[in-house]
């Protein structure tokens, strides 16, 4: 959970993930749409379907216990270096880096690493250099230190240098007029904007919804249908076309409803819904349904399609 997400955002999903799931058999015998369902909200929905099928093959090939081996975690769903780190070094006390943002803008402060941390040989650089600082039978605590030093102290603006206990051989405090300048990181390409047209399809007291397909962002969430506007396309004719296309109905636009602008790692969308009534046509059931207004909040959606979800149902559209 704590991959691309900061702690305090991940505590109460982390209460209400063990309360729901207390074990890797009970997580293992879950299904997709109850685990998405407690991810909401959290973002990154991959990491959840990974999550549920590491649990799997834990429970099935490993006795339903955690290997400690660094070879064999890499070959779980969602293992990369920083969890496969972590687990071993704070869990088992072994002596493997798990190093995150934190760690990284830490050590690249505290001995001056003025390369693009974004390199290879950068992250490499700083690997070996926290393998050689990680103490003999103190891997977990020494791992938890970094993190908390860079998250706690070590801040990406604003750090607490006045506080620092390392400041004294921190060589960008005591060598560099502002600490901050580190670490050195190139500038992301400035992101494609998507303009999306969304249908709130209503048949008397029901609801059309469809699910993502697996293999795409989102991937196993629930949405109200739609797609990209095309170029000199107006938005209330890509919502018609997209429902056409997609979900296999005729439908016809009654109003706007409300656009929402929403932020990914590499692009942004705004999407824009209409309300919408049902004409004719046959659903590909493996795909949507029709559901009552009431049975929306029992199901998962991502962060803009669960506001507007709410929204429904509490008299819009």
């Amino acid at each position: 959970m704590l991959q691309q997400t900061r702690v305090e955002q991940v505590v109460p999903y982390y209460k209400r993930f063990l309360d729901k799931f207390p074990s890797i058999n009970v997580l293992a015998s879950a299904n997709i749409d109850d685990v998405l369902k407690m991810w909401e909200g959290m973002g990154y929905y991959r990491r959840a379907r990974y999550l549920l099928e590491a649990a799997k093959i834990i429970a099935e090939r490993h006795k339903s216990k955690i290997p400690n081996d660094y070879e064999i975690l890499t070959t779980l769903p969602g293992f990369g270096p920083y969890t496969c780190g972590s687990v071993l070094s704070i869990a088992y006390n072994l002596p493997y880096p798990a190093i995150d943002g934190n760690v990284i803008r830490f050590m690249s402060r505290l001995f001056k690493i003025e390369s693009d941390i974004t390199r290879i040989a950068t992250k490499r650089t700083i690997e070996k250099t926290v393998v050689n600082l990680i103490p003999t039978n103190k891997a977990s605590e020494f791992s938890q230190a970094l993190m908390d030093m860079g998250a706690s102290v070590c801040k990406s603006v604003r750090p607490k240098c006045n506080i620092c206990c390392c400041r004294k051989f921190c060589r960008a405090y005591n060598e560099m007029p502002n600490p901050e300048i580190l670490p050195k990181k190139t500038k992301k390409k400035r992101s494609v904007h998507v303009h999306i047209a969304a249908g709130i399809v209503r048949n008397r007291n029901t609801v059309l919804i469809s699910k993502r397909p697996e293999n795409v962002i989102l991937g196993g969430l629930w949405e109200f249908p739609g797609g990209k506007k095309e170029r000199n396309e107006s938005l209330d004719v890509a919502c018609v076309r997209e429902l056409k296309s997609k979900i296999g109905i005729s439908t016809k636009i009654i109003k706007p409803f409300i656009s929402i602008k929403h932020h990914y790692s590499h692009y942004s969308v705004t999407i824009h819904f209409f309300c919408c009534s049902y004409l004719s046509g046959r659903l590909d059931k493996s795909t949507a349904k029709w559901v009552k207004i009431n049975e929306l909040e029992m199901l998962a959606f991502s962060k803009v399609h669960k506001q507007v979800a709410m929204k429904i149902r509490d008299g819009g559209c």
